[in-house]
């Protein structure tokens, strides 16, 4: 042949074994051997960029193509602020000169372009004009583009034209509230950290005057993306029993970004067949078209998909191709999945692939090894067969087993395993809440169970027992020991320990004024903080009581008194001996009678006290009996004697 890519003629003859030759034949191919084009284009020296004061800039880019089959003029589109203008393209270079002033403002191109291969480019740029007065550049996030940060870093920088940023008159508003943003006088980067933004477009804006006066505003917008794509309408359906299935797709959908159709994956039966799957962006549809035809039995379709901000999704499903023997699909609970219930339904739908019908003398299930058929129930008209176990089932892994005959005995069986997890992790210990005029610090100890996944915080202003019907104020890991509610007054708590697969254990209780036990339930105290007694009142710190704030002590004797009074009467009605209590009780009171307040609130002191320690009647022993019938007892007596020589000396 002739060396060189082109058209080639190709001749041919044979011979026979007595070297008898046939007439030539010939033919004409036409040799390429250039590698495909498979790299886009690209673009360079994009101009105008940054801040500039000419009002009708030469808007031009060098267009580049490395993979060899170059650039396609007809695909040039050039766009300025959205609307597609009129360009010239010589020697790779994209231009167009407005005809008239454009607005002092920022501005947006966008080039687009394929090469002869088809392969597609896109790129947008933006540049501000500046009439005086102050310029802006490098706006963050981009003007008109996307982020999948809730929480951006919003900035733009300044740009002096000559006679200084006054930066006392920054301004900026994110959606149209003001932001707390900061300026840097050296690098000139006006920004704010945003607070959590809601996925969608928002709208940025600058105010600012130079030191002339001259005021200059720049306005840009862009988009938070955080959600990933949907993937739907699977073809075949999720549990379907088909005869064929010539395609396997699924439709992909994204209403930010946009769908990153080069992360597109496909898997079946755990096999990866992304390179023979197409992306139809006209559809949204990513399809899979098998070159052979697939073989009865069950398929599983794993998909993921991402989006341009790199928000990825993956969903799976299954479906069934028909044999002439029985199909068993749909089992639940579905293989290696995890449920919470301790008495599952397990089940599984048998379909007759033929003609000749299910044989349902054939049909037998198996847990974890051994035959249920008797207690499972088989109904003829879904084709499904079930079994649920007459006791809680223990924690674990459990398997199971169904077989089927169709009526020409021919058998199928279906094996999954599934796992139980029904018990819920053992409550936390030592719950308290412990409270201050700037909030409530919450702590506990850990869960004993090893298989705390978190801890869910509930509260209320009023008292409850129950968390049913409660929303949560808080969750936190299982290494969580503490948590701060910012809250001052009287407030109800519950603390409870989570697994992974959402078992909750038994509530704890706590609260910032109260004390909770399983027996007697809530008991309110009547403060916490001084701020919560009235006026002319204080807050016993160990008593949680509100006490009335005295002067001359008077006021604060008569209250022990009575406090201590009370508290005899509680322990006399328990059957305990208060004789000792009593005496010290009459003993503060003939102090408070001669104006002593101060050994008056000792003595009704020494009373509570010795109330509180009182012993029972019954319990009582003979030497105990005898001090009973002294008519005071020596500690009291001179205690008496201590407060009469006081007395005297006043």
């Amino acid at each position: 042949l002739v060396s060189g890519d082109g058209p080639k003629t190709v001749y041919f003859k044979c011979a026979d074994n007595e070297s008898n030759w046939s007439a030539d034949v010939s033919d004409s191919i036409e040799l390429n051997t250039t590698v495909p084009d498979t790299i886009a284009p690209s673009a360079s020296n994009k101009l105008p960029s940054g801040t500039i004061s000419n009002r009708r800039p030469t808007i031009s880019a060098v267009l580049t193509d490395t993979g060899g089959s170059g650039i396609n003029n007809a695909t040039i589109l050039l766009r300025l602020d959205g609307a597609v203008v009129s360009h010239t393209y010589s020697s790779g270079t994209v231009s167009y000169t407005p005809a008239s002033d454009l607005n002092s403002s920022i501005h947006s191109a966008n080039l687009s372009v394929s090469d002869n291969a088809g392969n597609p480019y896109s790129v947008t740029w933006s540049f501000t004009i500046s009439s005086q007065g102050v310029g802006f550049d490098d706006f963050g996030p981009a003007n008109n583009s996307y982020t999948a940060d809730k929480t951006p870093d919003v900035s733009v920088i300044l740009v002096d034209t000559g006679s200084g940023i006054n930066a006392s008159s920054l301004k900026m508003t994110v959606d149209t509230n003001n932001a707390s943003a900061s300026y840097s006088t050296s690098s000139k980067n006006y920004s704010y950290s945003s607070s959590t933004l809601s996925d969608g477009n928002h709208t940025a804006e600058v105010w600012v005057r130079d030191n002339s006066g001259k005021e200059s505003y720049a306005k840009w917008i862009f988009t938070v993306d955080t959600t990933k794509p949907t993937i739907s309408l699977f073809v075949p359906s999720e549990d379907a029993v088909v005869t064929q299935a010539p395609h396997i797709s699924a439709k992909i959908e994204d209403s930010g970004a946009g769908v990153d159709e080069h992360k597109i994956y496909m898997d079946l039966n755990n096999v990866d067949i992304t390179a023979s799957v197409q992306y139809d962006t006209g559809t949204d549809t990513a399809t899979f078209s098998p070159t052979v035809t697939l073989s009865a039995g069950t398929y599983k379709v794993e998909m993921w998909a991402t989006d341009k901000m790199g928000n990825e999704n993956n969903v799976d499903w299954s479906f069934t191709i028909a044999s002439s023997a029985p199909v068993i699909a749909t089992l639940r609970p579905q293989n290696g999945t995890t449920t919470t219930e301790a008495k599952p339904e397990i089940s599984a739908i048998i379909t007759d692939a033929g003609t000749s019908g299910i044989n349902t003398n054939s049909i037998r299930v198996f847990f974890d090894g051994v035959e249920v058929t008797a207690r499972a129930t088989y109904n003829a008209g879904s084709g499904k067969v079930s079994y649920v176990p007459t006791d809680n089932l223990e924690d674990g892994r459990h398997t199971a087993e169904v077989r089927a005959k169709d009526n020409n005995n021919q058998q199928t069986m279906a094996n999954w395993s599934f796992s139980v997890d029904a018990s819920a992790p053992l409550s936390p210990a030592n719950f308290s809440a412990v409270q201050d005029e700037n909030g409530t610090r919450l702590s506990w100890g850990a869960s004993p169970s090893n298989d705390t996944e978190s801890y869910v915080i509930y509260g209320a202003l009023s008292s409850f027992t129950s968390i049913a019907g409660k929303a949560a104020i808080a969750t936190l890991g299982a290494e969580n020991r503490s948590y701060f509610h910012d809250i001052t007054t009287r407030y109800y708590y519950a603390l409870v320990a989570e697994d992974k697969n959402g078992n909750q254990g038994a509530p704890v209780f706590a609260g910032t004024c109260s004390v909770y036990s399983a027996t007697a339930g809530w008991t309110d105290y009547e403060c916490c903080l001084d701020s919560q007694c009235l006026e002319g009142y204080y807050c016993d710190a160990s008593r949680h009581q509100c006490k009335r704030s005295a002067t001359d002590g008077k006021t604060e004797a008569e209250a022990a008194i009575r406090e201590s009074q009370d508290i005899i009467d509680a322990v006399k009605e328990a059957g305990k001996n208060t004789s000792e209590a009593e005496d010290f009780i009459g003993d503060a009171q003939n102090a408070l009678n001669a104006g002593n307040y101060a050994q008056a609130e000792h003595f009704a002191s020494l009373a509570a006290d010795a109330a509180r320690s009182a012993p029972l009647i019954a319990e009582e022993t003979g030497e105990e009996s005898d001090k009973k019938a002294l008519p005071c007892c020596p500690s009291a007596f001179i205690l008496v004697v201590l407060c009469f020589a006081a007395m005297m000396r006043k």
